[in-house]
């Protein structure tokens, strides 16, 4: 498969487990300790990660149904803003 012979690739793996390069298991298999390590770090990260994100929208979806008509503290703009006041000042100067 790796275009060697299984003699040849059996000497190399043999030197890397050799060396603690490389571990193997009980049952012959070749692992790498390092990749292992960050991979069950990662995964650790991951939930970290999600259980944080999840406590943070928790919260935010909370306090949201709390509060109306405010998002993060701030009232929300309504759809009539001081541009309709001034279309009035306008229409009031045209008429007279």
């Amino acid at each position: 498969m790796a275009g060697i012979c299984q003699d040849f690739a059996i000497d190399l793996l043999s030197e890397l487990v050799d060396n603690g390069a490389a571990s193997k298991t009980d049952d012959g298999i070749i692992y790498n300790r390092r990749m292992v390590r960050e991979t069950n770090l990662s995964r650790v990260r991951s939930q970290s990660g999600r259980l944080g994100g999840l406590t943070k929208w928790q919260n935010r979806w909370q306090n949201d149904s709390k509060v109306d008509g405010k998002i993060d503290g701030k009232m929300i703009a309504s759809a009539d803003n001081d541009n309709d006041n001034d279309n009035d000042n306008d229409n009031e100067k045209n008429i007279q």
